[in-house]
């Protein structure tokens, strides 16, 4: 047995063609990757003959893939887990903590509304997220008062779970998954 992420879509199928496969899906966008627009998909999950099951670890994607795949193909969902000995609330900073390497362009552009709108001269700093270890990206979420979301087609959005978990006002895109999280009061979309 196999298991292959849905990363790459079907062109490694090959690679093992014989062999029982599940399917990993951790998002939405490389399901159809090989596929084309004029031709349906000749296999019970797209381009891969050997699959046997989707795994799958969101709400957002079962529904997807409740709507791609044959009713009685097997589709399991395996939930998340953040470790909140690791992600937890520490003492709240007027930090407002973000990943620029996901929605650049978005992150921008609300940073530079801040700016403008003079928000951060008002005593809030920026914490841009980026080559941390787990250890210190879990004490920057965990000392920011807010953690602006950058969810970009996600099947779940774990950086946005794991800012919540660690105590944040999480504010940004939802990148569909995040919805499942994303709720009035501890967050806004």
């Amino acid at each position: 047995l196999l298991v292959m992420p849905e990363v790459g879509g079907a062109r490694w199928a090959d690679l093992n063609p014989g062999v029982p496969t599940v399917m990993l899906v951790k998002g939405s966008d490389f399901v159809f990757a090989d596929s084309a627009f004029d031709v349906p998909p000749a296999h019970a999950y797209p381009g891969w003959p050997q699959a046997r099951a989707v795994l799958t670890v969101s709400e957002t994607l079962a529904d997807f893939l409740h709507e791609v795949l044959p009713e009685q193909f097997p589709l399991f969902r395996v939930p998340l887990r953040i470790d909140t000995d690791l992600y937890r609330p520490l003492a709240k900073q007027r930090l407002v903590a973000f990943m620029p390497r996901r929605r650049r362009e978005d992150l921008l552009a609300v940073v530079h509304l801040l700016h403008r709108q003079g928000r951060l001269s008002q005593g809030w700093s920026l914490l841009p997220i980026d080559g941390m270890s787990p250890v210190e990206v879990a004490r920057a979420m965990g000392s920011a008062a807010i953690f602006l979301n950058a969810g970009e087609r996600e099947g779940f959005g774990l950086p946005g779970a794991e800012a919540m978990a660690a105590g944040c006002y999480v504010i940004g895109f939802s990148g569909h998954g995040a919805r499942e999280y994303m709720a009035p009061g501890v967050s806004e979309i």
